[in-house]
């Protein structure tokens, strides 16, 4: 009897969260698996994967502490079961990433009801150690019937469709379509080809200038980035800089920008005496203004370009 309740526990840890006690990982992709079995064995069986994150967990593990974040997680998965039936799936995959499997859903209209009822749960007051903590949940969803092979596939989907609510403004569910998986797998592309593009210097500046309206004199230039992609000639700005932003690559840009702009300049003001006392301006990203070097990296390009810092 020992050994048999060992065994059983052992089993209950293998695919069990320890901390909600929700089906983990690959209990939650069996499930999800065994959804694709008997939808492609029953015409009529419908069902749906959401897959959810907190929109401010991060806020309160860092104002609060880690273990007021787990309370907020154990009161999350609670909430999640009150808001779904006994025959659907709530489970935890990590961090505060959660799935939820709604079986023999009927219509979208059961969905839809579920998943504003699983909102409207987590947009009420969390009491937590003394504290009254607000959170919201963006959601991505993906319905039947959908031609899947594997549930890593669905559930892949589902974290797309996901990302695509917060980028629309968080507290959000999006349903996937076909449209969203072209534009993460062409974003993944675009950001290969940034990170070859900053190694082989394709990018380059164009300098724009700032005129004074009362004699059009000529006060300074802005330093715009472009980038020449090689057989598709100039990129937009604006299709490439929310990448670099969302992936950091900002950064390194940025400073690149920064220094190019700046030894520019000081050779205009070797060659060009007009130029003296002309202003360089150059953008920055939030990104860069974070980074604890920020300082010194400008102190250190205006030393090695040589051009004057007023």
């Amino acid at each position: 009897t020992d050994r048999k309740q060992l065994e059983s526990q052992l089993a209950h840890m293998a695919f069990h969260d320890p901390l909600t006690n929700l089906p983990n990982r690959s209990l939650c992709l069996d499930r999800i698996r065994q959804a694709l079995e008997r939808s492609k064995r029953r015409d009529n069986y419908q069902y749906a994967v959401i897959f959810l994150d907190l929109d401010r967990f991060k806020i309160v593990n860092d104002s609060l502490g880690h273990h007021v974040g787990d309370r907020l997680l154990e009161f999350v998965a609670r909430r999640l079961r009150d808001c779904v039936r006994s025959l659907d799936t709530v489970a935890r995959l990590g961090g505060d990433e959660f799935v939820v499997v709604l079986e023999e859903t009927g219509s979208y209209r059961e969905v839809v009801r579920i998943v504003k009822r699983i909102r409207d749960a987590m947009s009420e007051v969390f009491p937590l150690s003394g504290h009254d903590v607000h959170v919201s949940a963006s959601m991505g969803i993906v319905v039947s019937p959908a031609i899947y092979d594997k549930p890593e596939e669905l559930l892949r989907n589902a974290n797309i469709a996901l990302h695509r609510a917060k980028d629309e403004g968080r507290n959000r569910f999006k349903v996937f379509n076909t449209r969203m998986l072209e534009d993460a797998i062409r974003l993944m592309d675009l950001e290969s080809d940034l990170r070859a593009a900053l190694r082989r210097g394709e990018f380059y500046l164009d300098y724009q200038p700032i005129l004074a309206l009362r004699d059009r004199r000529v006060t300074g230039f802005e330093a715009l980035v472009r980038w020449r992609r090689p057989g598709k000639g100039i990129a937009s700005p604006g299709e490439f800089i929310p990448v670099c932003e969302d992936t950091g690559l900002i950064v390194p840009l940025g400073l690149w920008v920064l220094t190019e702009a700046c030894r520019t300049m000081a050779s205009w003001q070797a060659r060009f005496p007009e130029t003296v006392g002309m202003s360089m301006s150059v953008n920055l990203s939030a990104k860069q203004l974070s980074q604890p070097s920020l300082v010194e990296d400008v102190e250190r390009i205006l030393r090695d370009t040589g051009m004057d810092p007023r």
